[in-house]
This record gives C-alpha cells, structure tokens and sequence, in this order.
C-alpha cells in the first residue's frame, strides 16, 4: 500500500489545475520525494493538449518546494523515440523547474511507452542523475492511447515495480486501453481515467476520499528499539538503521506531527536519542548515521523496560499523542519470561508495540507476545528485506482513524472543567426505544492512563446517558463494570430496577487506575453480566458499550472475547478517546463499522452523547 504523504502527493497531482481549495495545505510540501513524469507526446495528442499536460504538471510542482533535500523532479517525454528533458538534479527550485517544463517541445510520432519506462528504469534514478537512497520513488504517466506494444509496456512496468518504485497511471479520452494502464500502475487504485484534457480536474474528490491524512493530522511519539546483538553483526544493524530512515522518511514532522526517540539493546539498554533531542528529518538523519553498532547479548527486555520507564516518560512522551513502539529483533531473548513481562508493562503504559522478526532464529511466541496483538507482528527473511515491510510498518502507524470515527467534531476550544460526576441538565427520559426491553451493558475503563480527572468525566457520560431513559423491569435495564488489571461489576442488571437507583450508582463508581485488561472485562461481561441469574432478560435487547482511552494489553485475547461475546447475541459498540485508542482494536470490538466512535478528548465525549443514544435505540428497534 502506498504510505501517507505520497497519497496526498498523488491527489495534489490530479487536482492541480482545480480550484485552490484543492491544493494540499503546507503539510506536505518538504517530503522528501523523487518524481518522474513520462508524458505521452505522440502524433494523437497535438501541440494543443500537449501544452496542457505541461501547464499541469506546472501547476502540480509548485505545490512543493523543489530542492536537493526536499522533493525533486525530471520529465521524460515519448513517442517514437525518447527524450529525457531534465534529470533530478537540474534543477532545485521551483521557478528554474517552471521555466523548464514551459521550454518542452512536443516530439510528434508513435506511443512507444515500454520504451519510456525502460529508459526510466536504467537511467532515472541513478545516483549520477540525482537520485537519492531511502525517500519515493515515483513515475507518473499521462498517456492519450495504448501504446504499439502493449506486452513491452507491461514488462517494463514490472521492472519498476520490482524495484519498489510506485507508478500511477493517468489515462486521457476514449483511446486509451484500461488492461494496460492497469498494467503500467503499481495496482489498480492508482489508475485513473478523464474523458479529455480539460477534464483532469474532474476526478479530484475521488483521490481526496483515498487520501490518509492521520499522519497529518495526529501528533505521533515513535520509538525504535533496535536489535544491537552479537547475532545481527554490523552490517545487519547497518540495515535496522536504514529500516528506520525509510520508515520516518514517510511521516509528517511539521508543527505538532511526528517525534522520533531511538534506544538499542544488547547486553544492555542505550539511549540513542529522546523524543525531545531532535525536530526535523533531517537532524534524526544525522544521528541515525552517527550510531555505532554495540555488540553483546539478546537482553531484549533491558531495552522493553528502558522505554517504559525512560522514553515514554510523562516527562518526555507528550500527553495526547499516539505511543507508538516499534521492536526489531533477530532471535530469541536471553531473558524471556523477562521480556514477556516488560513487554505488558509497555503495552499497560498506553504503548502500541509493533514487533518486526528478522531471520529464521526468531522465536515466534515470544514476537506475539512483545506485540499489541498478531496484526502488530510482521517478519522478514533478512535484514536487508526489511525495505520490502517499511510501507506496511508506516500502514500501521497511520491506519485511517477518520473512517470510523464520529462526523460531529467540538465546536469550541477544549478547556478542562473541574471534574466533577454532577449531571447536567437532560431533557425528558424516553420511553424504551423499541418495542422490546433492552439491557444495556457500560465496560469502563478504569486505567492510570485516564486519571481520577478524566475517569470523572467518563462516568458523566454514562450518566447523562442513563438519564434519557425510562429505566424500570419492563423497559431498560442498566449494568456497569470497569476494567484494568482486572474486571470489576459494579452492578448487575436486577441490583437497580428504578432510574434513581442506577443514576446514583453510576455516581459512585470510583477510579482505581492500573493496566488496560479488555479482554477481562468483555469475559466477564459475557459469562457473568449477561446471565439470567444477574438480571438479563431472554426477550431483551442485549447491548455492551465499551468505552477506553487506549489499546488493551493484548489485542489478541480481547477481539477473541468480543467475538465470542458478539456470537451469544450481544450488539458491541465501542467509544474510543484521545490520541491512545487503537482504531483496528476499536473496529473489530464492535459489531458493525458504524457502532464505533471516536472523540478527541474526554471532554469532547458530550458531542458524541446524542449519536450513542441514537445508535443504541436503532440496534434496539432492528
């Protein structure tokens, strides 16, 4: 899958001679990039609409800043021969690359595009023409018709996928060959299609509702925790620090985006630099490339703890971002159970952990176990084929959150109140919902994450929710448990059976703190609160709203227990709060898509308030 600012980058290529709402924002612009465009100038296209390609791509570059550290760009122009117009190199900013693209003369002749591309391939991105190590490599085409040999067209291609060089391809008018754009493209999303020149701008919304902005849009403190073992030898911790440089390369470091923190283990743990060390790419370049190789023992869990107790310290991890670790290790650590433990300790500190396995002496119970959950875990051959998951590691750093989260947004700046579990006014309760009863299960997360603060917050939420309903034996029923470390019932079903006794209840929920046990409170909900001795009823609506503020301490057993939950009849949603949450966690908890939500902050909960209770009575109806 092509990663974040890339398909931002691809959307600004396709929308450039739109309208200026549909230039990308400053976000973007400074990734390091190398792009060639292969532009069709055969005979079918004519001088006309082949200025307007040009004037395109013109409009397209000035949307980046052009440099040697920053976003570079050549042009090849075909039709029955091939002409390279500039290289990478040329030119380094962005009026000399203007004035270049405006000086093309269109050639006139076939549309031989295999050739194009196998000239793209040998000659392009070669070091001596500009091309640069560990930042995109991207062909764009922009093609009228199907070239005259097709299967030659296609095996070039290939050769370009081969080498992780992402190509998209842009067919225009009714000439052009779908299978063969289809085959030029790295896949079939980055194939796109106008009816004529003037019309490119048309498909603008399309490629703006596949872009990724989460990178963008959400502040990321990544770790890295390498493998600096006697097995891995210089050279292979040589390829981590590459892996790393790959992985960063992606990400977005403007403003309040992405911090990078690195430690290594062998006999011990070494700090390699904070979170708070180093701001821009390329001064976290210069460091990686000044770290020296130290040799010793697997002591994988020196370097787990290290990071919960060190790197992820309040004092320098920033509250409200997403905790991100990931672990590199080529064998089986010296200590185990030792690492087993260390790794929960992370997890429970609010961390997803993403394990990466390189080599067959890896010992695979023990990646699971270091990881956030088996989508978390990924394993490499060697080393130097750590390259080939970089993209599928920067997947998981920037899954979409906006896909499953709430459209409802605050429309005020956030302050924080002081907390209190004091019910704000709430309109009439209703009647139940439906036409049968409906039980209604709250998992609260009770974890240090949250604080007493926001736990306060948290429980309002359920009591401003319970207060929208007629609660009594015959419409809904209301129970309440809490999870950390371990599950805890506050009150079952048939404990409460008036609306006064289970608002009052909800009031007393206390904080405890400690891990994120999801997995126990979802176990505990389907064998203890929804059995018929604790007041569930057999002609009722069953419903667990789960609300957390970060991933569980193992993804695996959690979506196990929701999945067993959800087979006894019982409708999951699930609440995710601040930059912690786990979104795959949260969206295979739940049992459909659109009973997940998401807010900002605790704060924010109150936006969502109407949106659950509707939710809850539309699963009540159905």
């Amino acid at each position: 899958m092509l990663v974040i600012c890339l398909h931002v980058l691809l959307a600004v290529f396709v929308v450039a001679v739109a309208d200026p709402q549909y230039i990308i924002d400053t976000k973007c612009p400074d990734k390091p990039a190398d792009i060639v465009f292969v532009v069709d100038g055969s005979g079918s296209e004519g001088s006309s609409n082949f200025r307007k390609e040009t004037t395109f791509i013109i409009n397209f570059v000035n949307n980046f800043n052009i440099g040697h550290l920053k976003s570079q760009v050549s042009l090849v122009q075909f039709a029955t021969t091939v002409r390279n117009e500039f290289n990478l190199k040329d030119h380094t900013d962005n009026s000399s690359l203007d004035s270049a693209i405006s000086r093309i003369h269109w050639l006139n002749g076939e549309t031989y595009t295999g050739d194009a591309l196998n000239y793209v391939d040998r000659n392009s991105f070669s070091q001596a023409n500009g091309g640069r190590n560990n930042v995109d490599k991207i062909v764009i085409v922009l093609t009228d018709g199907e070239s005259n040999h097709p299967n030659e067209t296609a095996v070039a291609a290939k050769k370009l996928h081969d080498r992780r060089i992402t190509v998209v391809a842009v067919g225009i008018g009714s000439a052009v060959n779908q299978d063969e754009l289809n085959a030029i493209a790295s896949n079939s999303k980055y194939v796109f299609l106008v009816p004529n020149f003037d019309a490119l701008h048309t498909i603008h919304q399309k490629l703006t509702d596949t872009t990724c902005k989460l990178c963008d849009s959400s502040p990321i403190d990544l770790a890295f925790l390498l493998d600096g073992s006697g097995s891995e030898a210089k050279s292979n911790y040589g390829n981590q620090l590459d892996f790393v440089k790959l992985v960063i390369g992606e990400l977005n470091f403007h403003g309040n985006g992405t911090r990078i923190a690195m430690v290594t283990f062998a006999t011990n743990a070494h700090k390699d630099f904070d979170f708070n060390t180093y701001k821009d790419l390329h001064s976290i370049n210069n460091a990686i490339d000044r770290t020296h190789y130290p040799d010793g023992e697997s002591y994988t869990h020196l370097g787990l703890q290290y990071l919960t107790d060190h790197t992820f310290a309040t004092n320098m991890a920033r509250y409200g971002s997403k905790h991100v670790a990931v672990v590199l290790t080529d064998g089986r650590s010296n200590e185990e159970d030792l690492t087993k433990i260390e790794a929960n300790r992370l997890k429970a500190h609010g961390v997803l952990v993403i394990s990466v396995g390189i080599g067959s002496e890896v010992q695979q119970g023990e990646l699971k176990a270091i990881a956030s959950g088996d989508h978390y875990v990924l394993n490499v051959n060697s080393s130097a084929s750590l390259l080939l998951i970089h993209d599928k590691v920067v997947d998981l750093l920037c899954e979409s959150k906006n896909v499953f989260t709430t459209t409802l947004k605050p429309t005020t700046t956030t302050t924080t109140p002081k907390p209190t579990t004091r019910a704000t006014t709430t309109p009439k309760p209703r009647l139940v919902c439906g036409p049968s009863p409906a039980d209604i299960l709250f998992l609260l997360d009770n974890s240090d994450s949250e604080g007493a603060d926001n736990f306060a917050k948290e429980v309002n939420f359920v009591y401003n929710f319970a207060n929208r309903f007629v609660i009594d034996p015959k419409h809904t029923r209301i129970s309440a448990l809490t999870f950390s470390t371990t599950a805890k019932n506050e009150f079952w079903f048939n404990t409460y059976k008036t609306h006064a006794g289970v608002t009052a209840a909800i009031k007393h929920i206390q904080y405890v703190g400690a891990g994120t046990n999801t997995a126990a409170g979802l176990k505990m909900a389907r064998i203890q609160s929804f059995a018929k001795i604790h007041g569930a009823r057999v002609n009722s609506t069953r419903i667990a709203i789960v609300i957390t503020d970060g991933r569980s301490i193992n993804e695996t057993e959690t979506l196990k227990e929701a999945a067993s939950l959800k087979r006894t009849g019982v409708t999951i949603i699930s609440i995710g709060i601040g930059f912690g949450q786990d979104d795959h966690e949260l969206k295979t908890m739940a049992s459909t898509p659109s009973y997940v939500f998401s807010v900002e902050n605790f704060d924010a909960l109150k936006t969502i308030q109407r949106q659950v209770i509707e939710t809850t009575c539309q699963e009540h109806k159905g």
